[in-house]
């Protein structure tokens, strides 16, 4: 509906949405259709403010970049403002971790297969210990560098995992290694019996590694793609066949909820695998 009157003194007119005819702006029906015009004169009425007020919303922004574009000469004998006049620094954004290079995953490999193998060869082989001890270092060492792996670094879970299952076969090895070295006897296990302690021993140092990266995860409140994924996938399929009205938001909250379920029951059950696996052998000796 335009505005077609165009001499200032003559009433304005504007043309009928129905016909196009012209009408008085202040007419309630158009005198030539006779369709009712009480809805669409409010609406006008606001489109022609929303159009003044960015119009002077434009002519503002227009006015500020002249100005800023505008140089503006310095005083010669300007003082130099004081530093207790400036305002406070805003802290800075605390660094999120970065993608880790070929040597610090070397580094967190070999780390733990080193200290492994180097704390069985002094509890069992040189002092001769209870292997609990060694049992318990074998728990705890794993756990603590899982963690700090995820608090320094961001790598995708999988590889996070196959990291965990590749320290506890090459400190397993390791271990074999130095056993046969001193007691003069096959490296590799003989019998069924020993492939199953061997077996139960790298699953409670890969669960343990495991269990320090979910637990590095929670505690560092660091958000997992995979985790993401499958959250998002298992909602999908809880809110699958739900009524339209209000389905996104179910299908965020249940997404939000199963990730934090899985992000805290996760490191739980992890922890209970590697503590019993690592305890089993024990307790069959």
């Amino acid at each position: 509906m335009g505005v077609a009157a165009t001499s200032p003194d003559a009433p304005r007119t504007v043309a009928c949405p129905y016909c196009a005819e012209p009408i008085a702006e202040q007419a309630l029906a158009c005198r030539h259709c006779g369709r009712d015009l009480f809805f669409f004169a409010p609406l006008r009425r606001e489109l022609e403010a929303l159009s003044r007020r960015v119009a002077e919303l434009e002519g503002a922004l227009s006015a500020s970049r002249s100005a800023a574009a505008m140089p503006v000469a310095a005083p010669v004998d300007a003082p130099v403002a004081a530093p207790e006049a400036a305002e406070p620094a805003i802290p800075p954004t605390p660094a999120q971790p970065q993608r880790p290079g070929i040597g610090s995953v070397l580094l967190f490999l070999v780390l733990p297969v080193l200290c492994l193998v180097a704390m069985h060869a002094v509890t069992i082989v040189l002092l001769d210990l209870n292997e609990l001890y060694l049992r318990v270092a074998s728990v705890m060492l794993p756990l603590g560098l899982g963690m700090l792996f995820v608090a320094l670094f961001r790598v995708r879970l999988p590889y996070q995992l196959l990291m965990a299952v590749a320290i506890a076969v090459l400190s397993v090895l390791g271990m074999a290694a130095v056993i046969a070295y001193t007691d003069d006897v096959p490296l590799m296990p003989q019998g069924a019996r020993e492939w199953r302690e061997i077996l139960y021993y790298v699953t409670s140092i890969a669960f343990s590694h495991i269990t320090g990266i979910f637990t590095g995860l929670l505690v560092f409140h660091r958000r997992n793609r995979g985790i993401d994924r499958l959250s998002h996938r298992l909602a999908s399929a809880l809110t699958d066949g739900s009524p339209a009205p209000g389905k996104a938001q179910r299908l965020r909250q249940y997404t939000e909820r199963i990730r934090d379920f899985i992000t805290l029951v996760t490191p739980i059950v992890t922890a209970i695998v590697s503590v019993v696996t690592g305890i089993v052998t024990l307790l069959k000796k």
